[in-house]
């Protein structure tokens, strides 16, 4: 999935989708930024769950790629809070990147935040989505530790996706998190949790792009037409038919943003 990614011949054959992966620097490049504009709701987040006893903030992050972005929360996060990430990918080659950068982190932050082990998530496959519902009840995990077991996730991140990506991959996100999916719980919390998705988007489906965006635009259509950026009315359309309404926006550098998306209630 769309992330930092060395250009080695062993690597590209190992990925699954080589085309959706970002240029060599980008997710270091705005990885800070990202974790600057999460980080005080993920606290917040941490703050309500300790009123109603202590349990850990859950974090599931779809398409992480090589682990930066995971890497870098949980080494931000702090001691006073404890968080637990549930880094995903679509192949083996990137889950084990994942777990080296992870366990980098461990070695050099805060060792009470937990990043579990990297599942396999196709977005489109419902056999990989019914596995994480699994390790979300605990079943897979094989922890003691109620923290790590408890379910449902209190946040969603998906960065450098959308655009990157068929747009079924956008109805398929919010087709699994919809609170009315038959046959399983909600694997969002309902009363607090949030959806982020970080990247380039337009306002409308026919609005004109900044050169910039432009540009990017016509690079990732080359690689698959049916990449592009998105307009934030198409996706809050997809929202709404699956129980989700936008509830902030943070703009962020280089005309990138933060949608934030909650559970209608």
């Amino acid at each position: 999935m769309p992330r930092n990614q060395e250009s080695t011949t062993s690597s590209s054959s190992a990925i699954r989708f080589p085309e959706r992966q970002s240029l060599p620097g980008s997710a270091g490049r705005n990885t800070p930024a990202i974790v600057a504009a999460l980080q005080p709701h993920l606290v917040h987040l941490a703050e309500q769950k300790s009123e109603g006893g202590g349990k850990a903030v859950r974090v599931l992050e779809l398409a992480s790629g090589t682990g930066e972005h995971v890497a870098a929360f949980a080494q931000e996060s702090g001691s006073t809070h404890r968080f637990v990430y549930q880094p995903t990918e679509a192949d083996e080659w990137l889950c084990s990147q994942i777990a080296l950068n992870a366990s980098r982190a461990r070695g050099n932050g805060n060792n009470e935040n937990i990043i579990l082990p990297p599942q396999i998530l196709d977005l489109t496959d419902s056999k990989d989505w019914d596995k994480i519902r699994r390790t979300q009840q605990g079943s897979e995990n094989g922890d003691e530790d109620d923290d790590k077991a408890a379910a449902p996730f209190d946040a969603i991140f998906a960065f450098n996706l959308l655009h990157i990506t068929p747009f079924e991959v956008t109805h398929s996100i919010f087709q699994q998190l919809d609170p009315e999916r038959a046959g399983s719980p909600p694997m969002l919390h309902q009363m607090h949790g949030f959806i982020a998705f970080y990247g380039a988007f337009k306002e409308h489906e026919y609005d004109e792009l900044s050169e910039g965006n432009a540009k990017f635009d016509a690079d990732i259509r080359s690689r698959n037409s049916s990449f592009g950026i998105r307009s934030v009315d198409s996706v809050r359309q997809v929202a709404d038919l699956h129980g989700h309404r936008l509830a902030e926006r943070i703009a962020m550098p280089s005309n990138n943003w933060i949608l934030i998306f909650r559970p209608k209630r």
